[in-house]
């Protein structure tokens, strides 16, 4: 549930929205942590029309290193609730 998508240059919108609500109501998210997340969302909007870091480059070229990997997510992760 990423709260923000970027788009060309400092183009951005809400993302997953629908999916942070139905966290919440399937009781997967408390509402607190919902608010926190959209303020995360709100701060990160700020820095990217300021063009300040990490939003101060031209992350369309960006690769990640590929010693790096791929992450692997827990063998119950769709069972665990995303709550602190």
């Amino acid at each position: 549930m990423a709260p923000i998508a970027l788009g060309n240059g400092s183009e951005w919108h809400w993302k997953d929205e629908d999916e942070l609500a139905w966290a919440v109501e399937q009781g997967r998210c408390d509402r607190d942590r919902a608010i926190e997340i959209r303020r995360d969302g709100e701060r990160a909007r700020e820095l990217i029309a300021r063009r300040e870091p990490p939003f101060d480059e031209e992350w369309e070229r960006w690769r990640p290193d590929p010693a790096w990997g791929i992450a692997q997510l827990p063998e119950r992760w769709k069972a665990e609730p995303i709550v602190r």
